[in-house]
Order: C-alpha cells, then sequence, then structure tokens
C-alpha cells in the first residue's frame, strides 16, 4: 500500500536560512506512520487495546537538496 501526501513548506518550518528545519521532516514522517497504520489496521486505537506500541529507534536521512520555504514536497510510503 502507498500512502502519498503533498506538502507546503510554511514559514514556522524554516530556518533563519528559509531552510525546511530536519525537525520537521521527522514530524511529517511520524504523521505519516500514523496515517499507514491506521490504514492497514493497526493504528493507536488497535495498539492500544492488545497493549502495544511501535518504536523507532534510528533515522538515516540525507537531504539531496534541502527544501526552502514554499517549496511543494511529496512523500511516499
Amino acid at each position: 500500500m502507498i500512502v502519498e501526501n503533498k506538502y507546503i513548506i510554511k514559514e514556522e518550518q524554516v530556518n533563519d536560512a528559509k531552510e525546511f528545519r530536519t525537525q520537521e521532516l521527522f514530524e511529517i514522517l511520524t504523521e505519516m506512520g500514523g496515517i499507514h497504520s491506521e490504514m492497514i489496521g493497526n493504528g493507536t486505537a488497535v495498539l492500544m487495546s492488545k497493549k502495544l506500541s511501535w518504536v523507532l529507534l534510528t533515522w538515516r536521512i540525507k537531504f539531496i537538496k534541502r527544501p526552502k520555504l514554499n517549496d511543494e514536497i511529496f512523500q511516499k510510503l
């Protein structure tokens, strides 16, 4: 199952150089992970009812070109 979203980089998501902050990317990825979990039937309510959780242990992200203010980015999972 592929999940795709489009985001436009907002003022509050950029640093002083108007470049997208890494922490903002983490938040978008976390949100998309939650959406994907819900779509496959393993959302928050299901996990809580089973007293389960998921944990992300590490990130490995390489920016080829860091997005800037008002850029559109696309995400596929």
